[in-house]
C-alpha cells in the first residue's frame, strides 16, 4: 500500500519541521503514523510510535512545550487529539504483538482517559466497544477470566448485535466458571485490526 508509506513519510516530514513544536499536533501525527504502521503489519514500529505519541501527549497535557511558553499547547488542547487516542494505538499494537499486559494497560488507560474527558455518546470522542474488547481478550489470555467477563459484558453492552462479542462473552463465562471444556479453544479476534 504505497499511500500508507507516503502518509508515514509526509507525517515524519512534518515532525521534522522546526515549527512543529505543538505537542498535541505532534502526538496526533504520531498516532496516525502508528495506525499506518499497523496496517502495514509493522507492529513493533507501531508500538514504538504509539509510545512516542504518549510522551508528546503528556507534554500537551502538562501545558509544556519544548522551547516555548506552552500557550500554543494550552490553547489547542483537545483540538487535534482525543486523550484516549495514543492509549488505544498502544493497545492495538500490543494486541497484535500478543503482549497481553501492555494491550490490557493501553485499553484500560484509553477508557480512563475517555471517562475523564466525558465524550459525547457516538461523537468523535466516543470509543465504542473496541477498548473493552481488547481488555477482555487480554484478560482472558492472562488467565483473568472474571475480568474478561466484565469487559466482555461492557463491550457487548456497547455493541449488542455483534455476534463475535456475544460468542466471546459466552466463552469467557465458561472459562470463568469452569463450565464446559474450553481446553485449547481461543476467543474470536477476527474483526480486530489484524491480518
Amino acid at each position: 500500500m504505497p499511500w500508507l508509506e507516503a502518509t508515514i513519510t509526509e507525517l515524519n516530514r512534518y515532525l521534522g519541521l522546526p515549527a512543529a513544536t505543538n505537542p498535541e499536533q505532534r502526538a496526533s501525527a504520531l498516532v496516525y503514523i502508528s495506525e499506518c504502521q499497523l496496517a502495514l503489519e509493522r507492529p513493533n514500529e507501531a508500538r514504538a510510535t504509539a509510545l512516542h505519541a504518549l510522551s508528546e501527549h503528556s507534554l500537551a497535557q502538562s501545558g509544556k512545550e519544548p522551547g516555548g511558553s506552552g500557550s500554543e499547547a494550552a490553547a489547542g488542547a483537545g483540538e487535534y487529539l482525543q486523550p484516549w487516542e495514543p492509549w488505544l494505538a498502544l493497545a492495538r499494537a500490543s494486541h497484535w504483538l500478543e503482549d497481553w499486559p501492555a494491550a490490557y494497560w493501553g485499553a484500560t488507560r484509553a477508557m480512563a482517559a475517555a471517562n475523564q474527558s466525558a465524550p459525547q455518546l457516538g461523537g468523535r470522542g466516543s470509543l465504542g466497544a473496541e477498548p473493552h474488547d481488547v481488555a477482555a481478550l487480554s484478560a482472558f489470555y492472562m488467565g483473568l477470566h472474571q475480568v474478561a467477563v466484565a469487559h466482555g459484558e461492557a463491550a457487548l453492552a456497547l455493541s449488542p448485535h455483534d455476534e463475535r462479542l456475544q460468542s466471546n462473552l459466552l466463552f469467557y463465562r465458561q472459562a470463568a466458571t469452569g463450565a464446559g471444556d474450553v481446553g485449547s479453544a481461543q476467543p474470536d479476534e477476527a474483526s480486530l485490526l489484524r491480518s
